[in-house]
């Protein structure tokens, strides 16, 4: 197997059909991964008051929303919690949705170029479409597990926190 002759050709086919970029970059909304590298370790102190390390301004932000968390009901916390929960929920769908679609498109039309058809936009949109519903159900089946387990972790977590 030559792979030279393979990634000439993959780069070929990129380089002649850019819409196939706007669509990997749909392809790839969404996701967690990445590229590597950067990391932090912030650490307060043990009373968690000493904001020395901040500007006077950082200092009285952080004041003033500890402040504000110490007035409200813990019903209205609770309110907030979940409406953050909820946008982050509505956030993730859609970008699922794009990421779904963007793949789905990426794939079809790398499967034209490669058959030496001429891309568009609108015509790979359009072709696009059909399979869109089959990836949508085999990219829910292989998240499904990962999501079970971040809901059992949740729970967990949340129990032994009402617990102590």
């Amino acid at each position: 197997m030559d792979f030279g002759k393979i990634f000439e050709r993959a780069w070929r086919i990129i380089w002649n059909n850019k819409v196939l970029w706007l669509f990997g970059f749909l392809a790839s909304c969404g996701t967690g991964g990445g590229g590597g590298g950067g990391s932090s370790n912030f650490q307060f102190s043990a009373n968690n008051t000493d904001f020395g390390r901040f500007s006077p301004e950082m200092q009285r932000f952080f004041f003033d929303m500890e402040r504000g968390f110490n007035r409200m009901d813990e019903g209205n916390i609770v309110l907030i919690a979940l409406g953050l929960a909820c946008l982050g929920l509505i956030i993730g769908v859609v970008a699922f949705l794009i990421r779904t679609y963007g793949r789905v498109a990426l794939i079809k039309g790398a499967q034209q170029a490669d058959g030496g058809h001429k891309l568009g936009l609108g015509q790979l949109y359009r072709d696009a479409r059909p399979y869109f519903g089959r990836g949508l159900l085999l990219n829910f089946i292989l998240g499904l597990a990962p999501f079970i387990l971040f809901i059992i972790a949740i729970v967990l977590s949340v129990t032994v926190g009402l617990v102590t």
